[in-house]
């Protein structure tokens, strides 16, 4: 493979073609083979932009070579002499390559994905350059779901994918960066279309935008939106000229923000002007350190699953880094994918990971090839997981019993299509042996455009017991949507209270047709319960956080009725109210472990159980679980909060959406829960919270769980004697017995806390059969740490030591950014480190260590958070901002700018006299708010005083720029 260089931006004297071929040794470039003489490229002063034509797109890259960046490189004999160039002006990479203010577009709103398209869109756009003459540079910057090639007046200019192979889509979009020819540029008419390929089962789209560069004037931009014109299929001829007439194509539509981090447009090196600050007197260099953190994650941010809503959207809401909302990405995406989120309707939120073989709504794994199950693939058309994981293609269906139709065809990339001759149609198949505990479903993806809405499809099987089929085993299911374009996914779901260890034999299906027709089937397979119970707290606390934040009573009117309906089924489904506490009653779910041991210490691996839950995919949280309690104890005051200030504010609309809860008796229900869970769910002998109590074996896992400690004690589960216990544990003040690590080893990593502190070789999800591979600390879940979660860290240290502590072990952390930004960046850093050193990284092809600190681990944004929520102590509420300092002793004040509240921008200081200062800076309030100061008597900077009644119903927070409330506490009489 060669690269391809281009001399920069303009057109070269001997043409636009290709002036040198580079050997590739590696994707930086570095480690070319010697430059032969008499060319000296090491000692040219000249920039140049690269390209990758084989992948199929193109990369922009500066490459000063006066610098010294590649000294040497090896050039082909067909090269003409460089001498002969003149160096060209390379653009700012920023100005080109930065789409943070672009969004996705697409033919039509954002919808499941049985609505994309399945083949070819065609976009274009017509626009005028009045000023020609005085353009030094074009360049396009692009992405598209899953390719795209670009033309500019009829030329071919290049070609971008989303996924390196839309086979196996990795879901990490990329982007290419083209220079445009300048001679086919022209003064009118210049039409710029684009060709987008995509396929079933992913959403497709187009993002980028045109950049022209000028003499004099400022740089001209032209985005890819809603002006520009689509069509559906192959275009007619002469699309690509100026004279096409397209008033008869449809407009784009603008789908979803830019907001999937540093591998889809450019991510600044450092915080701009507009992103917010923390400023303390004396103390700007750990508190520049820390925003620099902030602003890197929050440029990495991507659009990510349920379980991340109780940290993500507070942590991109409030900072207001653009004036205008539309030109905050990552704050317009968690607006999306929270109203997007899909709550069923018995009230399970959707899971939204990745497209797996488990439960559509739930993790994408375990799969049926770890599960002890079985599954026939006709078609393999988008499964990631292939031979590694046991997951080949079915070439025959000859073992299989058709009654009463016909095989079609059979391969990709449709599967089995089968035609439906008579009624009844049934398939029937080849001898399997399955426990029940690895079939909860039977999962099937399938098109059936010929069944009416109406039919009745269902299942039967055979067991080991009942080798007959008999409608005494049968279950009913609902057919696809008659114009699905792509296979559904179809649940069936066998009796719960089945014996777990019956062996299921065979399997029969009925359509349920009584006409002739066609079916095609891609996948059957059996599947175990992979939904988490997680999610439901979560998107509660997230959807409440965003709302809060933004004020945005249309995504609360919305999605009030969801969150009711996700409160009232998880309460009944966990048996909240009945065990105060969540207690997961979900087959496989029940804590118990996958690995067990024989008395002569044989280890046993039962399939179908241990499954894991919440943030510890591969740990079998369940049974009588810490994690999801005290999820739902925040939840319940969350909803209660909720609840109080929408039947406060009937002029919301929104308190007669879905049935309501009493604020009083969720705030009840909490408090059972804390009293009754509390001390339940809390080990005397550690002094800590154990992870979870098995339903069968009523066996307690304690392994030291960090992150369940410390988040406990964050969402104020723990009582004050309970956290004294674990902050005690975890400062070192006392040794726990049996730990792996104890005392400062804890803090081994610098950045934060281990996630657990006892080695755990034997509580895992089934298919994680040898944990003792791995050494300590080699892995998240076994004495690794996530950066993110040192905000829970920070947030303990602060309730149970107090704002002193939480400073000292902020300060550690910015001590660690600091020397990993030394060293280049966390990759550099962490290179060629040993585990029993500084650890290793995990995550996105990083590597398979125990330190989670980029790519999937996105929540490493929420540690900058300890700034608002814990030193200034802001919460947002739908009606105003309360506000609880918490100032180190050698703080004169706190100032945090640029905070977004629902339409207003404000610059809020604490200070260590105790007086508040809220100055609104820009945009102005939706609706009135109100600042919820400490309870005390205040007055004002006009000499007002309030009283302390009068504060807790809240003051008037300023609305609109050049106001300001200052408060300062007024002396008690």
């Amino acid at each position: 493979m060669f690269y391809y260089l281009w001399h920069g931006q303009h057109t070269p004297p001997w043409g636009n073609d290709v002036i040198m071929y580079l050997q590739e040794h590696d994707p930086d470039m570095r480690g070319l083979s010697p430059f032969p003489k008499p060319n000296e490229l090491s000692k040219a002063p000249l920039t140049y932009y690269w390209a990758k034509p084989e992948d199929g797109y193109y990369h922009s890259k500066v490459i000063n070579l006066k610098s010294g960046l590649i000294p040497t490189l090896a050039i082909a004999a067909m090269c003409l002499p460089l001498a002969s160039a003149a160096e060209p002006e390379a653009p700012d990479p920023a100005l080109v390559n930065d789409l943070r203010s672009c969004w996705w577009v697409s033919s039509q709103a954002l919808k499941n994905l049985a609505q994309a398209p399945e083949s070819l869109l065609c976009y274009r756009k017509t626009f005028d350059v009045p000023d020609l003459s005085a353009i030094t540079g074009a360049w396009a910057a692009f992405s598209a779901d899953d390719t795209g090639t670009l033309y500019l007046n009829g030329t071919e200019i290049g070609t971008a994918r989303k996924y390196t192979d839309p086979e196996t889509p990795d879901f990490n979009p990329q982007f290419a960066t083209f220079p445009l020819p300048l001679g086919l540029l022209r003064e009118k008419g210049n039409v710029l279309a684009v060709r987008v390929n995509n396929t079933p089962q992913t959403p497709t789209g187009l993002i980028g935008k045109i950049t022209l560069l000028s003499k004099d004037a400022a740089p001209r931009f032209i985005a890819i939106d809603s002006t520009w014109k689509w069509l559906e299929g192959e275009p007619p001829s002469g699309w690509l000229e100026s004279d096409f007439g397209d008033s008869d194509w449809d407009s784009a539509v603008m789908t979803n923000p830019n907001a999937n981090g540093p591998l889809l447009g450019y991510a600044p090196s450092k915080p701009e002007s507009n992103f917010p600050d923390f400023v303390v007197p004396g103390d700007d260099a750990d508190l520049a350190l820390l925003r620099d953190m902030y602003n890197q994650h929050f440029h990495w941010f991507f659009v990510c699953g349920t379980l991340w809503d109780a940290w993500i959207p507070k942590s991109v809401a409030w900072p207001a880094v653009a004036d205008d909302p539309l030109g905050r990405p990552a704050f317009q995406a968690v607006r999306q994918y929270l109203a997007a989120r899909e709550v069923t309707p018995e009230g399970y939120v959707s899971t939204h990971q990745i497209y797996g073989l488990g439960h559509p709504l739930g993790w994408p794994f375990p799969l049926w090839t770890q599960s002890g199950g079985k599954g026939w693939h006709f078609s393999l058309k988008f499964v990631q997981y292939r031979d590694p994981f046991g997951i080949f293609l079915t070439k025959s269906v000859d073992d299989w019993t058709l009654g009463g139709g016909t095989t079609v065809s059979l391969g990709e990339p449709d599967g089995w299509v089968i035609e439906t001759k008579e009624a009844g149609t049934t398939i029937i198949s080849p001898p399997i042996d399955v426990a029940k505990r690895s079939a909860t479903y039977i999962r099937m993806e399938w098109l059936a455009p010929d069944l009416p809405p109406q039919a009745q499809p269902y299942l039967e099987w055979t067991t080991a017991d009942a080798p007959e089929f008999s409608p005494e085993r049968r279950v009913y299911f609902s057919p696809p949507a008659p114009d699905a374009s792509i296979p559904e996914v179809t649940m069936i779901k066998l009796p719960e209270d089945m014996d777990h260890e019956a062996r299921i034999t065979r399997l029969k299906i009925n359509f349920g047709n009584t006409a002739a027709g066609k079916v095609t089937i891609k996948a059957i397979m059996t599947a175990v319960e992979t939904r988490h119970n997680a999610n439901n707290p979560s998107y509660i606390l997230g959807l409440s956080d965003y709302t809060a934040w933004t004020g945005d009573l249309t995504l609360l009117r919305q999605s009030m009725p969801k969150m009711r309906s996700a409160l009232a089924y998880f309460l009944k489904k966990y048996r909240v109210r009945e065990e105060k506490m969540a207690v997961t009653p979900d087959i496989g779910k029940d804590g118990r472990s996958g690995i067990s041991f024989a008395a002569d210490g044989t280890k046993i691996i039962t399939p179908g159980r241990g499954i894991g839950n919440n943030y510890f995919d591969i740990l079998p949280f369940g049974g009588r679980d810490t994690n999801a309690t005290y999820l739902i104890y925040a939840a319940l005051l969350r909803m209660a909060d909720l609840e109080e200030q929408v039947a406060t504010h009937p002029e919301w609309r929104i308190s007669e959406i879905g049935q309501a809860f009493d604020p009083a008796d969720l705030r009840r229900l909490a408090a059972d829960i804390k009293a009754t869970a509390g001390p339940y769910l809390f080990s005397n002998e550690t002094g800590r919270f154990i992870g979870a109590e098995d339903l069968v074996d009523r066996k307690r896992r304690d392994y030291g769980f960090v992150f369940t400690n410390n988040e406990a004690i964050h969402y104020d589960f723990a009582t004050p004697d309970q956290a004294l216990q674990i902050r005690d544990w975890l400062d070192g003040q006392r040794i726990v017995e049996g730990d792996t690590s104890q005392g400062a080893d804890i803090y081994k990593y610098r950045f934060g806390p281990r996630m657990t502190t006892r080695r755990n070789i034997d509580w895992y999800i089934f298919p994680w059969t040898l944990p003792e591979s791995i050494p300590w600390g080699g892995q998240v879940q076994d004495g690794g740490a996530v950066l993110g979660f040192s905000y829970h860290d920070l947030m303990s240290i602060l309730k149970v030591r107090g704002p002193d502590a939480a400073w000292a072990r902020l300060r550690e952390v910015a001590r660690w950014y600091e020397d990993t930004r030394k060293a280049g960046g966390y990759l550099e850093y962490y290179s060629g480190k040993k585990e029993n050193e500084e650890g290793s990284m995990q995550g996105g092809g990083i590597g398979t260590g125990g330190l989670g600190i980029m790519r999937e681990f996105v929540e490493s944004l929420l540690l900058p958070q300890i700034m608002i929520d814990g030193f200034l102590g802001l919460q947002p509420r739908m009606d105003g901002l309360k506000i609880r300092p918490s100032l180190p002793k050698d703080w004169p004040s706190l100032t945090i700018t640029r905070i977004a509240f629902q339409g207003a921008i404000y610059s809020i200081t604490a200070a260590a006299d105790g007086s508040i200062t809220v100055e609104c800076t820009g945009g102005s309030l939706f609706k009135p708010g109100l600042l919820f100061p400490p309870d005390r008597a205040w007055k004002n900077s006009q000499n007002e005083t309030f009283s302390a009644e009068q504060a807790a119903k809240g003051l008037q927070l300023p609305a609109k720029p050049g106001e300001s409330l200052q408060l300062i506490p007024a002396t008690s009489k």
